[in-house]
């Protein structure tokens, strides 16, 4: 008899090891034929690692892990990709020290794995120099998968309980009230608040997930009920949050700080009708569209009803 595959997170541990495994991997084709770039904002536990490890056996060709499968018989086997997999899953990282040390430990590795040497002047030349070597070496597109992209956020956030806890009760009170207003104030200090030397080797302030991923760990700490990417027959809900009486309809955006995309987050709540789904729970609702500069690093727009 089979077993569940309970907290596992390695594809060839499963297949090896007789696990129930359900077949997904006709994503794993849709995605590589579909697109370059993907960001998956699944919740925690939601079997985001499992996938990622599943792309990369895809990726490496290793084509007896997928007997019986859909990619089995819908995939080139006889390509395979240089992989790079980032994981910030183990350890903590309590300050940007540790940080720096979980990266010089991953660049030993795969300086090992595919037996070459970097440069070493910084974790940006060394990754692009990474990236151009394995290309001349394979002559195929590097494939790169990043797992628990948001640890790192949630370990400063537990490092510093002084900041977490002012910020956690100006989210939670503004939350309580059913006060847009103040919840835009509390946002707005808690992303002035990040050090600013955080983004100096950085352009992750550049991406909607950042944003997302940042609000998305300070509701979750608040032991709110939320869903991330919540779907509706009209499309999906950035952030849908749900209190004894009131629910919160979220919507990012980043912007180039051009103007022109000022009220486009709750336009596109708006024309999709995402509050129906939630129509008939007798609870206030709550529109909220956001617009974060890449310059300013916050909020540049805020709109409600």
């Amino acid at each position: 008899m089979k077993k569940l595959p309970i907290g596992i997170q390695t594809f060839a541990k499963i297949r090896q090891g007789k696990f129930y495994y359900i077949d997904k991997t006709r994503l794993v084709k849709k995605l590589a034929d579909s697109g370059e770039y993907y960001f998956l904002s699944r919740p925690r536990r939601f079997g985001k690692s499992l996938f990622l490890d599943t792309l990369k056996s895809a990726f490496e060709g290793k084509k007896e892990l997928f007997k019986g499968l859909y990619l089995e018989n819908n995939w080139d086997w006889e390509t395979k990709y240089p992989v790079i997999k980032i994981s910030f899953g183990a350890g903590i990282f309590r300050n940007r020290t540790e940080l720096d040390q979980t990266f010089e430990a991953m660049f030993l590795r795969w300086e090992e794995k595919f037996n070459l040497k970097l440069a070493g002047i910084n974790y940006k030349e060394n990754f692009k120099e990474l990236i151009e070597k394995l290309y001349h070496i394979y002559n195929q597109k590097v494939v790169i998968l990043i797992d628990e992209y948001d640890k790192p956020i949630l370990d400063y956030l537990i490092s510093d309980p002084a900041g977490k806890s002012k910020h956690q009760d100006a989210l939670y009170y503004s939350l309580e009230a059913g006060d847009p207003e103040k919840l835009h104030s509390a946002i707005k200090s808690l992303f002035a608040s990040i050090p600013y030397n955080n983004f100096s080797k950085s352009r992750i302030h550049e991406y909607e997930g950042y944003y997302a991923s940042v609000i998305y760990s300070y509701f979750a700490a608040l032991g709110i009920e939320l869903t991330a990417e919540d779907v509706t027959n009209k499309g999906r809900i950035d952030l849908t949050l749900k209190l004894d009486d009131k629910i919160y309809i979220i919507e990012f955006k980043v912007s180039e700080d051009s103007g022109n995309e000022k009220s486009l987050p709750l336009q596109q709540i708006k024309s999709r009708a995402y509050k129906e789904k939630y129509a008939d729970k007798n609870k206030s609702i709550y529109l909220i569209g956001m617009i974060f500069s890449k310059k300013g690093r916050n909020i540049s727009s805020f709109e409600w009803e």
